[in-house]
C-alpha cells in the first residue's frame, strides 16, 4: 500500500516522520546582487525536499545577479529544494510579465502539487517587486498565498500579508464591513450587539464572524467571548469610514 501512495503522489512532495508524501510549497523570491534575502527565506520557513524556488529579476540579468542565483542554486540542491531557472522579466512590459507569472506561478504548482505559494519581495529592482505584488494580487484566489517583506539587516523584521488580507484590501468585504466598522467603534462587542447596531441576524454576524475571523480581520479571546478587530481589520475599517 506505502508504494502505491507513494507512486499517485507527484515526485515533488516530501517525507514527513511517518515515511509518507507531504505537500511542498513553492517559494518565489525577486533577486537581486545577493542572495541573502532568499537563504534567509529558505532557513527562517525550513525550507526542505519537495518545496520548490523560482526567482525572478528584471531582464536582462546582470553577472551579480547569475552570481547570486547560482550560490542560492547551490544551497538549495543540497536540502533537495527543485531550483527552476531563472525568469528574467522585461521592465518595459509590466502587464505581460505580470500574466507571464502568474501563468508559471500556477503551471508549476499544477505540475508539482504545490499547494502553497510564497512570495518574497524584498531583493531586486522595484519594477520586480511591483510586478511580483500584482501578481500576487491576482493570484490570491487561486492559491495559498503569502506575501513576505524583510528588512534590509539580518533577522530584524518580516511582514507576512496573506491572500485574504490582500483580497480583502483590494476588494474590500462587502457586507460585513458594517460589523468591522462597529467594532473599531465598540471593540469587544458579542454577535448579539453587532446584530443590533448593524440590522443583521445574529445568525448572519455569527457567519461573517467565521469568515473574517478566516481572514484575519477579527479575533476572539475566548469561545464566547467579545470580538477585536486586528490591525488589518482597523485599516479596512478607517478605509470605508473615510
Amino acid at each position: 500500500m506505502e508504494h502505491l501512495a507513494t507512486y499517485l503522489i507527484p515526485q515533488s512532495l516530501s517525507k514527513n516522520i511517518w515515511g509518507h508524501k507531504v505537500p511542498g510549497r513553492l517559494f518565489v523570491a525577486t533577486l537581486g546582487f545577493h542572495e541573502n534575502f532568499t537563504l534567509r527565506l529558505l532557513n527562517s520557513r525550513a525550507a526542505r525536499e519537495g518545496d520548490g524556488l523560482l526567482l525572478v529579476t528584471t531582464r536582462p540579468a546582470a553577472g551579480a545577479n547569475i552570481t547570486a542565483y547560482n550560490n542560492i542554486l547551490a544551497y538549495a540542491t543540497r536540502l533537495g529544494i527543485t531550483v527552476y531557472p531563472l525568469m528574467e522579466l522585461d521592465p518595459e512590459k509590466p502587464s505581460e510579465e505580470i500574466h507571464r507569472l502568474i501563468t508559471t506561478i500556477l503551471e508549476l504548482s499544477r505540475e508539482n502539487g504545490y499547494t502553497e505559494t510564497i512570495i518574497e519581495i524584498t531583493g531586486g529592482p522595484k519594477i520586480t517587486a511591483l510586478i511580483a505584488i500584482l501578481a500576487a494580487l491576482l493570484l490570491r484566489d487561486k492559491t495559498r498565498l503569502e506575501l513576505v517583506v524583510q528588512s534590509d539587516t539580518s533577522g530584524a523584521w518580516e511582514t507576512r500579508i496573506t491572500g485574504s488580507i490582500l483580497g480583502a484590501i483590494a476588494c474590500g468585504v462587502g457586507e460585513k464591513t458594517k460589523i468591522l466598522t462597529h467594532l473599531l467603534d465598540n471593540p469587544g462587542a458579542n454577535t448579539y450587539s453587532i446584530a443590533q447596531a448593524t440590522g443583521l441576524s445574529p445568525k448572519t454576524v455569527a457567519n461573517y464572524l467565521t469568515k473574517l475571523k478566516r481572514q484575519g480581520l477579527i479575533y476572539q479571546r475566548g469561545r464566547g467571548a467579545g470580538v477585536y478587530l486586528t490591525e488589518w481589520g482597523k485599516l479596512i475599517a478607517l478605509a470605508a469610514k473615510t
